[in-house]
């Protein structure tokens, strides 16, 4: 308990201190007076309702808000223009679906972010989870693209793609075809990709901010070193067995699919590696109580959330499900009635118990990784009755990157 606590609040040490990051922006006021300023990068997983700014590097930090800036962005590209609209609280969620395909608009004044501006500009709200979309066409209002699903029986359920009519409207004056359109899927990627194709037609794209960030897998080769610690109890028999911290060598294969959202900020791992410990417990007189001999491939699966101190350099935490497949659990135990012997428990299978695996790493340039990780108690005998195994481990992993795609332009 004591080494999670301390991982985590590594962690929200290392979080604090990346977040705080003031990037060069602009706002306009409600006298539309444009300023040049500072804004602080919060990596809005929503639409926002208020931000922190500064005039000038030294200078104090103030906020802006609904109530004194009418639009504010970065110049990454982050744009957010305040609007009166209508929002759409339906859910998508199969238990709270309603038995109608009436949208449930709700006027709501806020700050819609700007994806594309051209002849036609595409704005999304998100809110809770839900993301609706908002077209301009020029000359025209701002317009609520409609998508809702609701339940017609317990089983069934129905789609309101009023959206696909709205956006046929807007781009069949163009060289475009109604199948590009009757099929079209309520979604970030989709929406954007007509719309860009129709400003790009008419020579309008003003601004594309709908790929700044892009998807990227890189796989490492990894290397390093474990230490395990191994204790093994068995009540009934009134048999306990602590193991000396024994050291291996750490060969593994990580895949990271850093995801094209939230500026690269998130990914998906699997890490599969070789790992063993090699273990005996001795009794005074220096005679064996007990010997085990494990190995097993290991398959973890997890996230990992990317900090980036500048464009060569990122900090990352880890955590992991483990998915293992023991090649050889070998184990002579002591007790009180005599030797015991477990061999070739290959039939174990993965176990289902592991405690969380942590992992604060170091990236530079994504070619170079250095990690620390660790292991909590894992119940290497979880299918055999009243035996109660705690095996952990602590890495010291490094890696080196042997292969990227997609790579970021």
């Amino acid at each position: 308990m004591k080494k999670t606590t301390l991982l985590i609040l590594i962690f929200l040490n290392v979080q604090i201190y990346a977040q705080i990051k003031f990037e060069n922006g602009y706002l306009v006021d409600n006298f539309g007076v444009r300023k040049n300023c500072l804004i602080k990068n919060m990596d809005w997983a929503k639409n926002p309702e208020e931000f922190e700014y500064k005039l000038s590097e030294n200078g104090e930090i103030q906020k802006g808000n609904l109530l004194n800036v009418n639009e504010f962005g970065t110049d990454e590209g982050n744009k957010y223009i305040k609007m009166v609209f209508d929002f759409d609280k339906s859910t998508d969620i199969a238990s709270k679906l309603s038995n109608n395909g009436t949208p449930e608009f709700a006027i709501k004044t806020g700050y819609l972010k700007v994806l594309i501006e051209g002849k036609i500009n595409l704005y999304v709200y998100n809110s809770g989870g839900i993301a609706r979309y908002y077209v301009i066409k020029e000359g025209e209002m701002l317009e609520t693209l409609v998508y809702k699903k609701y339940r017609v029986s317990e089983l069934r359920y129905k789609e309101n793609n009023m959206f696909r009519n709205q956006l046929w409207n807007l781009v069949k004056d163009n060289d475009f075809k109604l199948k590009e359109i009757e099929k079209l899927s309520y979604n970030y990627n989709e929406i954007s990709k007509l719309i860009l194709k129709y400003n790009q037609q008419n020579s309008n794209l003003v601004m594309d901010n709908t790929n700044k960030s892009k998807s990227i897998l890189n796989l490492y080769a990894k290397t390093g070193l474990n230490s395990s610690s191994l204790e093994l109890s068995n009540p009934v028999v009134n048999g306990n067995y602590k193991y000396e911290n024994a050291t291996s060598i750490y060969l593994g294969l990580e895949a990271e699919f850093i995801l094209g959202i939230n500026k690269n900020k998130w990914a998906l791992l699997i890490d599969p590696s070789f790992s063993s410990f090699k273990g005996t417990v001795k009794n005074a007189n220096g005679e064996p109580q007990s010997i085990i001999d494990y190995s097993s491939i290991d398959i973890p699966i997890g996230i990992r959330y990317n900090m980036y101190i500048n464009e060569n350099s990122r900090v990352f935490i880890n955590t992991f499900y483990m998915f293992d497949f023991p090649t050889k659990l070998d184990a002579k135990l002591k007790t009180s009635q005599g030797f015991i012997e477990f061999n070739d428990l290959k039939w174990q299978g993965s176990t289902t118990d592991y405690e969380p695996i942590f992992g604060l790493g170091y990236n530079y340039k994504n070619k170079l990784s250095a990690e620390v990780r660790y292991c909590f108690n894992n119940d290497l005998l979880n299918r055999l009755r009243f035996y109660d195994t705690k095996y952990s481990t602590l890495s010291i992993i490094l890696g080196y990157r042997i292969f990227q795609s997609n790579k970021r332009k």
